[in-house]
């Protein structure tokens, strides 16, 4: 539990602007323009963090007011969803919201790598002798809470069984313990798990969530990680063929600077990944091996551990038919994402042509967008 449980630990002898400046002073030096739908959010966004100025979460020793938490929730501030299409600017929305916090007792987290934590978490306490009369999701909670006052997520989405059915208990016990949530996501709370197995379970959360934190849409007419410029170097070739390859085999040589690259292998959690070409921090890997296999997040963060560039060969277009694998893809590219490592790709189509029918084709934009913009992560010529 030590990465849920380890705050950021920051120098807080800079004070930061509040949000709200903080976005005005961006406008004024014309690195944002005025965006009326984002203005509306930072004024949310700037609204909860006066209310956290000074804010310390009733501990579960206080038992008054531990009691005046269950006769009154109104004390704890309410939490913020923020939902809307890719490119709206979420991300930037909540960076300038967690650097204005002035707290150590905050963190920010990608949702799912979280959830991962989480799951690993459970497991242990589950196995723990001493654990056993306890509930596991407030032991959790409890220790989430003792560093944690302040907990900001990436994408808020819920995409499989195992996490949908215990977020409501999950959830509830972090409410109790009076941490406050802020969240971005592309999805409206009643849309989150959608179709999902025994959704009918999980609706208990989607009511809790909208109890504990509003709601709030971004809308906006520009997606603004389409407009911005990428680099020079080519990092995405299409279609997958013979000089697209060649490209891809000229940028593996330049980065890695090496001429006869070796195979490898990765192991993560007693299996092992085989990686095609290997040099230093630059791995190669086909789509076949990493989206064709049953692997997920905690296995594409192992590999981001290890790589810091990644190639990666054979990206197809995507239907119904090959829906796991673009799941897994899209995986693939959040965790690359998110932990900004640069890709280079052959693919048989462009982000915006791979995905144009099937169940995840509204999903699928968020990729395109990132794609898009990681486009210009080109490593640049020593």
């Amino acid at each position: 539990m030590s990465k849920i449980a380890t705050a950021q630990q920051q120098d807080m002898s800079f004070v930061p602007s509040s949000p709200l400046a903080a976005y005005k002073a961006k406008v004024a030096a014309g690195e944002l323009a005025v965006d009326v739908f984002q203005q509306a959010a930072v004024k949310r966004l700037d609204a909860l963090y006066q209310l956290l100025t000074d804010y310390q979460p009733n501990t579960r020793f206080d038992l008054k007011k531990l009691f005046s938490f269950i006769g009154n929730k109104q004390h704890i501030p309410r939490g913020l969803y923020i939902f809307g299409d890719v490119g709206r600017g979420k991300s930037m929305l909540m960076q300038l919201f967690y650097d204005a916090l002035q707290t150590p007792h905050k963190r920010r987290v990608h949702f799912h790598a979280f959830m991962l934590e989480v799951h690993d978490t459970l497991h242990k306490l589950r196995q723990s002798k001493g654990e056993k009369r306890q509930d596991p999701l407030k032991v959790i909670a409890r220790m989430i809470a003792k560093r944690t006052h302040v907990l900001c997520f990436d994408e808020f989405h819920v995409t499989n069984i195992t996490d949908a059915m215990i977020l409501k208990n999950l959830f509830t016990a972090l409410f109790a313990e009076g941490v406050v949530m802020v969240s971005t996501s592309n999805w409206r709370p009643d849309d989150l798990y959608k179709d999902g197995l025994q959704r009918d379970s999980f609706v208990p959360f989607i009511t809790l969530l909208k109890e504990r934190v509003e709601i709030f849409e971004l809308g906006s007419v520009k997606d603004y990680r389409l407009q911005q410029q990428g680099s020079e170097e080519e990092t995405y070739f299409y279609p997958d063929e013979k000089a697209a390859i060649a490209k891809l085999e000229m940028a593996f040589q330049r980065i890695s600077g090496v001429e006869f690259p070796q195979q490898g292998a990765l192991e993560i959690k007693g299996r092992m990944l085989e990686i095609p070409k290997t040099a230093g921090d630059t791995a190669w890997f086909t789509f076949q091996g990493v989206c064709d296999q049953p692997l997920g997040a905690a296995d594409y963060l192992t590999i981001v551990a290890h790589y810091k560039t990644i190639f990666l060969t054979g990206i197809p277009q995507f239907t119904n038919d090959n829906q796991n694998a673009a799941k897994r893809f899209m995986t693939l590219v959040d965790v690359l994402y998110d932990n900004h490592i640069p890709l280079y790709c052959t693919a048989a189509a462009s982000p915006e042509h791979l995905y144009r029918m099937g169940h995840l084709a509204f999903e699928f934009q968020r990729t395109v967008s990132r794609l898009v913009e990681m486009r210009g992560w080109g490593v640049a010529e020593a």
